[in-house]
């Protein structure tokens, strides 16, 4: 029974946060503006399933790698060889589901930006959407900063084998990558804050980033209703004077940063 209770809540969950998207979707539509037009558009394209067939092929092989990875009970592997102690399926059920890649992707398409930043490699299954999406516009990079040493070597395996060489996995501690990357970028268009959920520390990418961002640009916040910290540096975030349009969709958060 608990089973099926589970299948249920997720499904509804599911239900409502398509509600939720159209919504906003729809208030975007109110707001005027090309940029919110184009995150209107990019979010009614993943809710109406709006994809060519070679977008769609690249969501497949995507996926097939989330799979091999999912059954994959192995642990995560230093440069030595020796076991990391965290399960290879442990580490990529963190990772963006298929809908929020589909999110990502799509606003990738939408904006084509020629550099983006994304704070979190874990597995690179998000960094694998953002990707694909630059490799079929046919222009872009993906740089992308990973603080565990096991996961930053799987994830450029991955990576590699989905043969997506426009990223780059930068090892090391944000606070200690960030400067350096920002500061050989000139400028970023495109930025993904998913790691290290700390009110704090989110507020300091941002202010960091954007010092470095186009105009327009896009930042997306992940799990902004992780905790109450993440709540209150996502409202501090949206109301920041720079940002043009926001949205909350619960899970991410979107800014057009100008």
């Amino acid at each position: 029974m608990s089973f099926l209770r589970n299948v249920l809540i997720n499904v509804n969950s599911a239900i409502n946060q398509r509600r939720w998207l159209r919504a906003e979707a729809g208030r975007l539509r109110t707001v005027g503006g090309p940029p919110a037009s184009r995150i209107a558009h990019a979010l009614e394209a993943v809710l109406q399933h709006e994809f060519s067939p070679e977008e769609l092929g690249q969501f497949r092989v995507v996926e097939t790698q989330r799979r091999r990875l999912l059954r994959s009970f192995g642990a995560l592997e230093t440069v030595d060889g020796a076991g990391r102690g965290i399960m290879v399926a442990r580490a990529a059920l963190s990772s963006k589901s298929a809908f929020w890649g589909r999110v990502l992707f799509r606003l990738v398409r939408e904006f084509q930006p020629q550099t983006c930043l994304e704070l979190g490699t874990n597995m690179g299954i998000s960094a694998a959407y953002q990707a694909s999406a630059l490799k079929l516009t046919g222009a872009g990079k993906l740089i992308t900063l990973e603080g565990d040493e096991a996961r930053a070597r799987a994830a450029r395996g991955h990576l590699r084998q989905l043969g997506l060489n426009n990223v780059e996995v930068v090892l090391g501690r944000f606070r200690d990558t960030l400067p350096a990357i920002l500061s050989r970028c000139e400028t970023i268009d495109f930025a993904f804050i998913d790691g290290h959920h700390d009110e704090l520390a989110t507020r300091e990418y941002f202010e960091l980033i954007a010092l470095h961002l186009s105009s327009p640009a896009v930042v997306v916040l992940d799990d902004i209703s992780w905790s109450q910290g993440m709540k209150q540096a996502w409202a501090v975030i949206r109301h920041d004077p720079r940002v043009r349009v926001s949205v909350d969709l619960r899970v991410l958060g979107l800014c057009v940063v100008e």
